[in-house]
């Protein structure tokens, strides 16, 4: 079945010619939501010559995500902002019958905070109709790691780790649990129709998601099929990964994606088959409920896309070659120049605390090898170079007596 719809009856509704309708794009996350809003933009003016408008703010993205915050200690991490509740408002209070409204990270948010937006939409439709595309959990979560690479948001809920999978924590479970995310939205708009459908292409109209979403709407949508959002090579995104991890910002890493610093890298991000699998199986009592509730809805069976073992993808080289690209990217000095500067940054992370010299494979030694490697690289006469490889053999000679010595000190102490 490709989709399902499920009806919620107002009693004592009475309905007119002039009745608004609003049709809430609420995603998931990567199931084309991009191409949609595009398309619907692209199609404005023949949209508002029928009737129908699509609700967005002139000069900002399409998708509403400047409206949305996140904080990691609330009990509801994802939410709307006060001024952002406003400007949606704004932008649905116009003077045609029906409205569009895609907002992907609507599906972030949980019950609490999904019911100050349905505050701001009931008093000013009479009809809404919620349209939601779903990937079964282990396709979505998969997609959302490597989204991570490029968009913070998605590493905030699915982790920094560069695992081809999310650890399964409370916040990933309370994304991909959709009968739950589904009832909430359900309770927060009792009177709303459901619309669900897979998101794959065999299940979609022409296989295409921009034609299948006109379809539930029945409206036309003037679009291209191109890949909006084309996903990045395993080894750019653990890559990226790793210079989340070791403090690097959300600009800098738009930075090296606008710039097109990284090399080309063709190999997939995906887990193995069997991991696939037992994910996928956690959500086991969800999905049989996800079905009862959408009448026959169902995810396809079909594993094939992943591999049986994961593929040696040649990271450790990649990653060596970018890191002097994205270096090299970034500085206006020569070679030698950059070599210097290196071995100084290498010195800084060093000694930067006591946890470093105790702990280096935590903070900071492999990150100072590499720039000592990367500085001989570019200046192996370099006679900062040479000293600084002679410092840190010294370093690690010594590093493990000096732990047991540490060691046998906290011993005598507490004996």
């Amino acid at each position: 079945m490709k989709g399902a719809t499920v009806r919620c009856q107002r009693n004592g509704d009475k309905t007119t010619d002039m009745s608004r309708t609003l049709y809430l794009h609420i995603g998931a996350h990567k199931t084309g939501t991009t191409a949609v809003q595009m398309a619907c933009h692209e199609s404005l003016s023949a949209l508002r010559r029928s009737g129908w408008d699509f609700a967005f703010r002139p000069g900002s993205p399409l998708n509403w995500g400047f409206v949305f915050r996140f904080d990691q200690h609330a009990d509801c991490p994802f939410s709307i902002r006060p001024q952002g509740l406003k400007d949606m408002r704004a932008a649905l209070d116009s003077k045609y019958e029906n409205v569009i409204l895609s907002a992907e990270d609507l599906f972030f948010l949980d019950e609490p905070e999904i019911r100050p937006f349905a505050g701001i939409v009931y008093d000013l439709f009479d009809n809404i109709v919620i349209v939601a595309y779903l990937r079964r959990q282990d396709e979505l979560a998969a997609s959302h790691k490597a989204q991570g690479a490029k968009t913070i948001q998605s590493a905030w809920v699915f982790g920094f780790e560069a695992d081809p999978l999310p650890a399964l924590n409370s916040q990933v479970i309370g994304y991909l649990d959709f009968d739950s995310k589904l009832a909430a939205w359900a309770s927060a708009f009792p009177n709303a129709q459901l619309r669900v459908h897979e998101y794959r292409r065999d299940r979609l109209v022409n296989g295409d998601i921009v034609a299948d979403f006109a379809e539930i709407l029945n409206i036309d949508l003037c679009h291209t099929q191109d890949d909006v959002n084309a996903a990045l090579g395993a080894n750019q995104i653990k890559l990226i990964y790793n210079l989340r991890q070791r403090g690097v910002g959300q600009r800098f890493v738009k930075r090296i994606h606008r710039d097109g610093v990284l090399t080309a890298d063709h190999h997939k991000f995906l887990p193995t088959h069997n991991q696939a699998r037992e994910f996928y199986a956690a959500f086991k009592n969800s999905n049989q409920a996800l079905e009862e509730r959408l009448q026959g809805f169902e995810f396809h069976d079909d594993f094939s896309r992943y591999p049986d073992v994961l593929v040696n993808t040649g990271f450790g080289e990649y990653e060596r070659e970018n890191l002097y690209r994205i270096l090299s990217s970034i500085s206006k000095t020569n070679p030698e120049d950059l070599a210097r500067r290196l071995i100084e940054l290498e010195g800084r992370v060093r000694k930067r605390s006591l946890f470093a010299m105790l702990k280096p494979e935590i903070l900071g030694a492999d990150l100072a090898d590499e720039l000592i490697s990367i500085a001989s690289d570019l200046d192996p006469r370099a006679h900062d170079v040479e000293r600084a490889k002679r410092k840190a053999k010294a370093r690690h000679s010594g590093f493990l007596s000096r732990i047991k010595t540490k060691v046998q000190h906290i011993k005598a102490r507490w004996s």
